[in-house]
């Protein structure tokens, strides 16, 4: 790129006078004096450099030295890394650059010094008298990952190994176009680096307390990085990422070395069972803090105000995870493409009551439908749980939400589970644990707790109207894996409408359903009568019968037969 600049004024007629600068004979950038010109024409430049550079890496960050070592301040323009460094070299260290670290193949710094641009900084006088300037390239021992924050106290969080060189990749500036060689440099990096990250005050407060944390680890009175046996997992990953990382965001990349989160491997079933396995890693996540990763979207992304999750990273290993065609569509394909990328990844198993909590210290999976023993719920939190599940604001809005929210507590419901498990055809071609509740064990219940049946509104999914006769005509949308039901707008899912009228009842006489449990679970005002399933008989295929149970009154009882009560404290 050719740049011309000219002068110009602002618009038509007479007016301030401007600079103007042309690039291939286009205007780029107007500024009102040439300072400002030189400062726009120097990022420019810095920017090609960056991103044509062959010889080194180039991070956005800041970089001075200090008793042979490099301390790099990391973060973009306008983070007040400038600030930062300036003080630095007030306090006596050495001057490599205040908008790029250049890091090379063994993990050492070099110079790239010119003239800091300190914006509000009339205290500090550049270049300092006595400065100096970095020649030859130093290994970096300190990393400062800060935001600053007026008025905040100075109690960064200290970090180690693979942790530490996350600011590293998230300020890489080709993190998209050379993924592999970042994470084989951030691995030669982990076992030695420090990282201190966190808010910031002013520079004047920071600077002198950076330079004596440095100062005790450098002599032993502080402990350094020591590698952890995590660099040759990292160079494992390097390895994978050579792959996935083509296809994963910048943002991304840096995820690419976490090894403090739960991952489900595997979506099993639809919306109700799938709020388990969600429950599930939620609460894994917030007892042990760390993060919660899903192979895709899922229906919650609609439905709820806060996302208590990530989506795993990179779109390329996200899709391996997602194979339904066989031989992929297996625990062991999953688990060995995911081990691609995290080595160390073990597989936990919610339903052992001795480890489905236990926090551990490396990554970890799960690939279970977290709902089948009583110690998966103990732990479990209703408090936190209505919290991850608070209606978005989106659903909020739709007319069906305040015309229900308008009738809440003032009427009473049952919910009759057909679809699937009333068809016999496809019971014998897949595996199936759902018997039919009878319509006269229903009435039985209405009987028993004093009910009138004509005031009972039904829910169900009995499209064919065999049971359901009355059931309105609705809108039946699609279904697909991984995300699941299909979004439509202004209903958002087909079955939001059942769901919200069991929310909003005054009563529910519950299916045999994690839909209509968690329904009931989450309700706000809901007296709630359950089905004891003590038996099963898969219609179909033991038989055309129905099953006859009893209801009692509470959520407790398991929506699957053979399975203990679920009980969530507080």
């Amino acid at each position: 790129m050719c740049y011309v600049v000219d002068r110009a004024n602002d618009g038509e007629g007479a007016g301030p006078e401007v600079f103007r600068v042309l690039g291939n004979g286009e205007t780029c950038h107007r500024a009102p004096s040439t300072d400002l010109v030189v400062q726009w024409l120097r990022g420019e430049v810095d920017r090609a450099v960056a991103l044509h550079s062959r010889g080194g890496l180039f991070v956005h960050a800041g970089v001075v030295g200090w008793r042979g070592q490099a301390i790099v301040v990391a973060g973009r323009s306008m983070s007040g890394k400038s600030r930062l460094i300036a003080e630095l070299v007030q306090r006596g260290a050495t001057y490599y650059s205040d908008e790029f670290a250049v890091l090379d193949d063994d993990g050492r710094v070099h110079p790239y010094a010119r003239t800091p641009v300190l914006r509000g900084a009339a205290h500090i006088t550049w270049p300092p008298a006595d400065i100096q300037v970095g020649v030859e390239p130093l290994p970096v021992a300190l990393i400062v990952s800060t935001t600053y924050r007026p008025g905040s106290i100075w109690q960064p969080e200290v970090v180690r190994g693979t942790r530490a060189v996350l600011p590293i990749i998230d300020n890489a500036i080709l993190a998209r176009s050379e993924p592999a060689r970042l994470l084989r440099l951030s691995a030669r990096l982990a076992p030695t680096v420090v990282t201190l990250q966190g808010l910031r005050p002013d520079a004047t407060i920071a600077a002198p307390r950076i330079l004596e944390f440095l100062d005790e680890v450098l002599d032993g009175r502080a402990p350094a990085g020591r590698s952890n046996g995590k660099a040759p997992v990292i160079l494992d990953r390097a390895k994978a990422a050579r792959t996935s990382a083509r296809e994963t965001e910048p943002a991304e990349q840096a995820r690419l070395l976490e090894k403090d989160f739960i991952l489900l491997l595997h979506w099993h079933g639809r919306f109700g069972n799938r709020m388990h396995q969600y429950a599930y890693g939620a609460t894994y996540a917030r007892l042990n803090q760390c993060r919660f990763w899903l192979p895709s979207d899922w229906e919650g992304r609609h439905l709820f105000k806060t996302q208590h999750h990530e989506l795993a990273p990179g779109r390329g290993f996200r899709a391996r995870l997602n194979q339904t065609a066989d031989p992929f569509n297996s625990r062991e394909f999953r688990l060995a493409a995911a081990r691609q990328l995290f080595p160390d990844l073990a597989l936990i198993r919610p339903d052992d009551p001795r480890r489905n909590y236990r926090r551990r210290k490396h990554p970890l999976c799960f690939d279970n439908m977290c709902a089948y023993h009583p110690s998966i719920f103990r732990r479990m939190s209703k408090r936190h749980l209505l919290s991850v599940f608070e209606f978005s604001d989106a659903v909020r809005e739709l007319d069906i939400y305040k015309r229900l929210a308008d009738r809440q507590g003032k009427y009473d419901v049952a919910h009759l589970r057909r679809d699937d498990i009333s068809n016999p055809a496809y019971n014998k071609t897949h595996v199936q644990g759902y018997s039919v509740i009878s319509r006269e064990s229903y009435r039985a219940a209405f009987e028993k707790y004093g009910f009138d049946p004509a005031t009972i509104e039904w829910v169900s999914d009995d499209y064919k109207k065999k049971w359901h006769a009355d059931r309105a005509p609705s809108v039946r949308a699609g279904w697909r894996y991984p995300t699941g039901s299909e979004y439509l707008p202004g209903l958002i899912f087909d079955w939001l409408e059942d769901f919200l009228k069991l929310y909003f009842a005054r009563t529910i006489f519950r299916a045999n359903s994690s839909f209509s449990w968690w329904a009931a679970f989450l309700s706000p005002c809901a007296r709630v009568f359950s089905p004891v399933l003590d038996k099963r008989h898969i219609y179909g295929v033991d038989g055309m019968e129905e099953i006859t149970v009893d209801f009692v009154e509470g959520n407790h009882p398991h929506w699957m037969f053979n399975n203990e009560d679920i009980v969530i404290g507080p």
